[in-house]
C-alpha cells in the first residue's frame, strides 16, 4: 500500500482544488442522482412493461399475470423471462449512468470520461482481464458453495432447456449485466473515490467511504453480505487506483454477476431475505479478493503480463 501512500495515482490526481467546496458534491447527489433516478424509474418502467407483453402468453397469458410474475415469483419461469429483469436493471443503470455522467462533467468542468479512466481512452483489454482472472476464482467459489449447502433449484444454464433459450439468456445477462457492472463502478470507483479525495489524502478513507457505500446501495439485511460488499468495493477500489481505472473491476464484477446469474440463482426482483450469518462464505470471498489483487500487484510488475491483461501500456 506503500507506493499508493507516497504519490498521487493517475486516477485521483485529475481532482482540482476546486472540487472542495461543498456546493459540488452536493449538486452531483442531489440534481445529477435526482435526475438520474427520475430517468432510471422511466427506462426501467418501459422496459418491464415491454418485457410483460413480450411475455404475457409464456407467463399466464395476460399483461397483468405477466407483470405480477415477473416482479413476485421466482421459481418455474422459463428461462428466457428473466431478460425481463436483465432488460429493466441494465438498460435503468445505463440511463441513469449517462445523466449522472452529464451532471458530473457539466459540475467540475472536466470530460466524462476522466470518471472513468486515466488512460485516455477506454481500455476494453482491461475489461476482459478482469473478467478472465475474476471469473475462475467466483467460479470455484459457487462451486464450494453449492457443495456445501444445495440451492433449491437448478443453476440456470444446468437446466432443461432448450439452447436457444440459453444462448438468449447468457447473451442478455452478459449485455445488461455489463451495463449495470460498469455503471456502478463508475459511480462507486469513479466519482465517488475521487470526490473523497477532494476532501482528505488518507487512503483508507478514499476507500472506505465508496466501498460501504457500495455495499449500503444493495439495501442486504444480512450482515456478512454487507461485510462482503464492503469488501469488495475497497478492494475494487484499491484495484481502480493501481489500473488507473475502471476498467479492469468493471470485468471482475462482471464476472461475479454472470456466474451467480449463469451458475447459482437467476437476477430477479425479489428482495434479499435475512439469513444466517455465513463465516466460511464470508471467508471464501475475501480470499477471492486477496487473490485479485496479488494478480494486479503481480500483473504491474511484470510489464507483459500487465500489457495482456491491458492495464500496463
Amino acid at each position: 500500500m506503500s507506493a499508493l501512500q507516497t504519490e498521487t495515482p493517475a486516477f485521483l490526481a485529475v481532482v482540482g482544488p476546486g472540487e472542495r467546496r461543498w456546493w459540488r458534491p452536493l449538486a452531483v447527489v442531489l440534481g445529477g442522482g435526482g435526475l438520474a433516478f427520475l430517468v432510471s424509474v422511466l427506462v426501467s418502467g418501459l422496459a418491464l412493461v415491454g418485457s410483460a407483453i413480450a411475455f404475457a402468453d409464456d407467463l399466464g397469458g395476460s399483461f397483468s399475470a405477466a407483470i405480477e410474475t415477473l416482479t413476485q415469483a421466482h421459481g418455474g419461469r422459463p428461462l428466457t423471462s428473466y431478460l425481463a429483469e436483465l432488460s429493466t436493471i441494465g438498460l435503468g443503470f445505463a440511463a441513469a449512468l449517462a445523466v449522472f455522467l452529464m451532471v458530473a462533467s457539466r459540475v467540475y468542468g472536466r470530460p466524462m470520461m476522466s470518471f472513468i479512466t486515466a488512460a485516455g481512452r477506454f481500455r476494453w483489454r482491461a475489461v476482459a482481464g478482469g473478467f478472465l482472472v475474476a471469473a475462475p476464482m467466483i467460479l470455484l467459489v459457487i462451486g464450494l458453495e453449492v457443495q456445501r449447502s444445495p440451492p433449491p433449484e437448478t443453476a440456470p444454464l444446468l437446466r432443461d432447456e432448450t439452447t436457444g433459450a440459453k444462448l438468449a439468456y447468457v447473451t442478455a445477462a452478459a449485455v445488461f449485466l455489463f451495463l449495470a457492472a460498469f455503471a456502478e463502478e463508475v459511480v462507486f470507483r469513479g466519482w465517488a473515490q475521487q470526490q473523497v479525495r477532494a476532501f482528505t489524502r488518507r487512503l483508507w478513507i478514499i476507500l472506505l467511504v465508496p466501498g460501504v457505500l457500495f455495499s449500503l446501495g444493495h439495501a442486504d439485511p444480512n450482515p456478512d453480505a454487507f461485510l462482503v460488499r464492503a469488501a469488495m468495493g475497497v478492494a475494487w477500489g484499491w484495484i481502480a487506483l493501481r489500473t488507473d481505472g475502471v476498467e479492469f473491476t468493471t470485468g471482475a464484477h462482471l464476472a461475479n454477476n454472470l456466474m451467480i446469474s449463469f451458475f447459482l440463482t437467476p437476477i430477479t426482483f425479489e428482495p434479499p431475505k435475512p439469513l444466517p450469518f455465513d463465516f466460511i462464505s464470508l471467508g471464501l470471498e475475501l480470499m477471492v479478493l486477496m487473490a485479485l489483487i496479488a494478480v494486479v500487484e503481480y500483473a504491474r510488475r511484470r510489464p507483459s503480463l500487465g500489457r495482456r491483461l491491458g492495464i500496463v501500456t
